[in-house]
């Protein structure tokens, strides 16, 4: 080691990446950390330190030969301290890989035991806590943060709201945040894994200048919000073509008989559609082929029925329809005809036109309703 890193005034150690522990430190590094020789700093225990974690999650960075300057909060001798840290990785004989660390400044902070108890909570919670200044820009991230969004880069101009998915969700967030309100809502979000689903909430603080900044807290609700949808999708949806299922016309009818009984409802056309001979397809053709017509039977009614309620599949062979709409002979002579028309084109199976029958019952509510 540089007999001149002995000399210097600011804290200066040697962290060794595999054995994750302190291997040399000068004598302003010793009476940082309060111990009386290199021995006793070799022998301190750092497993429950961020800086262990720090040294871990910058592992790659340090390897790429990137010189990282960070704030830090260490417990040194039972009292928060933020440490800011210039790192960077070195070549030392006898070693895989090791850090040099050199403290640009030490801030001791007498602070309380909850004080302190808060400190260790926002190092090792797993929930994301941000602060941003007016602009957007990031100022601050705990580890947890850092493991989302990455390490804070000082020539970064991305924004909170670039981030966020939903440009009108980002929109909605500049809103609120404009007249001091709080912000909290579930949002998709761009992350180092990819777009990710997170409890959001947002607000404004006065930080130790007593400048206004943004504090962010988020959680990650990735696998709960897709395990719900996918369980609202299998419970609604027929998973072949992608239409809301019996279940879901059958809620959609009832909604329809409620709102009569409120006055809030006029009338609605109900139509059964049932494919003609689809078994002969199955048998004739294959599972496969016939799959696929269903699905440009469902696709093709859905498309062109752009103005009604509900195109749903309610049987291996069998469509319904909802469709709110007046009782006028000629209106609904008019739809019935479209869904005809539809049917009068041929569908492409196995690369041969198909002409489709089938058969339709009408209904209408609250006409023929029970």
């Amino acid at each position: 080691v540089p007999n001149a890193l002995e000399l210097l005034n600011t804290p200066v150690w040697i962290w060794d990446m595999d054995a994750e522990n302190i291997i040399w430190g000068n004598p302003s590094c010793l009476e940082l950390w309060g111990a009386e020789s290199i021995v006793q700093l070799q022998q301190m225990d750092f497993t429950n330190q961020p800086l262990r974690k720090q040294f871990q999650e910058m592992s790659q960075r340090f390897r790429e030969g990137l010189s990282i300057e960070e704030d830090q909060v260490f417990s040194i001798g039972g009292t928060p301290t933020t440490v800011t840290c210039q790192c960077q990785g070195i070549d030392i004989d006898g070693y895989s890989f090791t850090t040099l660390v050199e403290v640009r400044q030490v801030a001791r902070s007498p602070l309380d035991a909850n004080v302190q108890s808060s400190i260790e909570a926002l190092q090792h919670t797993p929930a994301m806590v941000s602060i941003y200044n007016l602009d957007g820009i990031c100022l601050m991230r705990n580890p947890a943060a850092m493991r989302c969004f990455g390490f804070l880069n000082p020539n970064d101009t991305e924004t909170i709201y670039d981030r966020i998915c939903d440009a009108q969700v980002a929109q909605q967030l500049l809103d609120k945040l404009t007249r001091s309100a709080t912000f909290s809502t579930e949002i998709m979000t761009q992350t180092k894994q990819g777009e990710r689903w997170h409890h959001f909430d947002a607000r404004i603080i006065l930080n130790q200048n007593n400048s206004r900044v943004i504090l962010v807290n988020e959680l990650d609700i990735h696998k709960r919000k897709t395990a719900s949808d996918q369980a609202h999708q299998l419970a609604y949806y027929d998973t072949l073509t992608g239409l809301p299922n019996r279940v879901a016309f059958a809620n959609r009818v009832e909604d329809i008989l409620l709102g009569f009984s409120h006055n809030q409802e006029k009338s609605a056309l109900v139509i059964f559609i049932n494919i003609n001979n689809f078994s002969d397809v199955n048998s004739t053709f294959g599972f496969a082929t016939g799959d696929k017509l269903l699905q440009d039977i469902g696709q093709r009614l859905s498309s062109s029925l752009l103005d009604i309620e509900i195109v749903a599949r309610i049987g291996a062979d069998k469509f319904a329809i909802v469709y709110p709409m007046s009782t006028d002979a000629a209106q609904l002579q008019r739809f019935v005809s479209r869904i005809v028309e539809l049917f009068s084109t041929p569908f492409e199976v196995l690369e041969h036109a198909y002409l489709v029958g089938m058969r339709m019952g009408i209904s209408l509510i609250p006409e023929h309703a029970q």
